[in-house]
């Protein structure tokens, strides 16, 4: 099979597929596109231009009498599979996340100790968790502690000074203004829109909590920074 086959069962593919997230088999492939691109998903935003590229490719090669013939690289038919295959499998919400290593701390943990660390490794958001059920109890991170002060005359953070004794600045009641919880199977761009449209509402959201069922009592598996959003986007 040649470049050219190969691009035609691809492209056919990748309408298939597109037209499948839209369930309107009659409405044509043009326009799905472009609603698709307009809700920012992807690879129909990202790849706009290049899907568009493809399509006129397709068109003219189909509606034209004559033998026309275009010159397909190698680079252009994987590019075209990387993106029927992240149609077919969107990117999760974990699989953008950092799941590796999570920092977390316990109610019991050192509160210096813990800013310390964040200090050294440009942690922002720290999972606080219960030292005997490990259920999670908090989240810790810069404006917790500029609550703690702001509502406190006299504050002390001392080597004693341990996240139970400031829970209810750290509790999940707490910061979920600020933090999103979503499950782990949770696409990616769907989360990114809900990032967006709490932007422009001018919500103070911070960060974003992977757990297995997006319940915040579970254990976190992943976290995204408004920062790593950001600078995806």
């Amino acid at each position: 099979m040649n470049n050219s086959e190969r691009f035609e069962k691809i492209f056919i593919d990748f309408e298939v597929e597109t037209k499948k997230k839209l369930s309107n088999k009659e409405l044509p492939l043009e326009k799905c596109i472009t609603i698709l691109k307009d809700k920012r998903y992807n690879p129909y935003f990202r790849e706009y231009d290049f899907i568009e590229f493809c399509r006129t490719i397709r068109n003219i090669k189909f509606h034209s009498n004559d033998d026309i013939y275009f010159y397909l690289t190698d680079e252009t038919i994987k590019k075209l599979e990387d993106i029927l295959e992240e149609v077919r499998h969107p990117f999760t919400v974990l699989s953008k996340s950092v799941r590796d290593n999570i920092y977390k701390a316990t109610l019991s943990s050192s509160v210096k100790e813990v800013m310390q660390e964040m200090n050294k490794h440009n942690y922002t958001h720290i999972p606080i968790y219960d030292d005997k059920n490990h259920k999670l109890m908090g989240i810790f991170s810069e404006y917790s502690l500029y609550e703690y002060i702001l509502n406190n005359e006299m504050v002390l953070i001392d080597n004693k000074t341990n996240f139970a004794q400031i829970i209810d600045y750290i509790k999940v009641d707490k910061v979920k203004e600020r933090v999103l919880f979503e499950a782990r199977n949770a696409l990616y761009d769907d989360v990114v829109n809900k990032f967006i449209k709490k932007y422009k509402e001018k919500n103070k959201l911070e960060c974003i909590m992977i757990t297995e069922n997006g319940k915040d009592d579970e254990k976190v598996i992943g976290i995204l920074t408004i920062w790593d959003i950001i600078g995806k986007m």
